[in-house]
């Protein structure tokens, strides 16, 4: 059948429906489909369902960075120099440019990576910093408890109980020699 011509709400008011447009079941289907929510993006490597590999080291990602720049570098100049020459838009220069327009690709998504290791890096540091500084706290709190105690222990040592010892023998009764 046909739905109702209202709806209830989250708060259990009634809403109105807005009116219903005749739509064939292919528009219905693609309507249907457009208002899902995107997929989530996976975090596990195609295939095996094992997680992907660790990303690689700032050092490995500056090098192929280098890399990439130098090789982007040789394209741009033979393609100023076909370009310069009076080329006539040869196979060769359709090559470099795509190497070229491969290569800048490239150095975004080394920038990229280079960027998030690099924020990656300094949350850790970030985080052993403010641990060590904790640890830091601690210690000087305990210094401060030993010194204390140390000095209550000292006063303590030099205090004499003859006066009590002698409470204590004429209480039992005792004669002390």
């Amino acid at each position: 059948g046909r739905a109702p011509p209202y709806r209830l709400s989250t708060s259990l008011r009634l809403i109105p429906r807005p009116p219903a447009t005749v739509i064939g079941n292919a528009e219905r289907h693609t309507k249907k489909r457009n208002m899902s929510p995107p997929a989530k993006k996976r975090r596990f490597a195609p295939g095996g369902g094992a997680p992907a590999a660790p990303p690689p080291s700032s050092d490995d990602l500056a090098a192929r960075h280098a890399g990439t720049v130098k090789s982007l570098r040789e394209d741009v100049a033979a393609l100023l120099s076909s370009t310069s020459g009076g080329g006539d838009g040869s196979a060769e220069a359709d090559g470099r440019l795509a190497s070229s327009v491969l290569n800048l690709a490239t150095l975004k998504s080394l920038q990229r990576l280079l960027a998030h290791a690099s924020s990656s890096r300094s949350d850790a540091s970030r985080s052993r910093r403010e641990e060590a500084e904790e640890r830091s706290l601690v210690l000087e709190a305990a210094v401060y408890e030993r010194r204390h105690l140390r000095g209550e222990i000292d006063a303590a040592s030099g205090w004499r109980a003859d006066g009590l010892a002698g409470m204590a023998w004429s209480e039992l009764g005792i004669e002390r020699t």
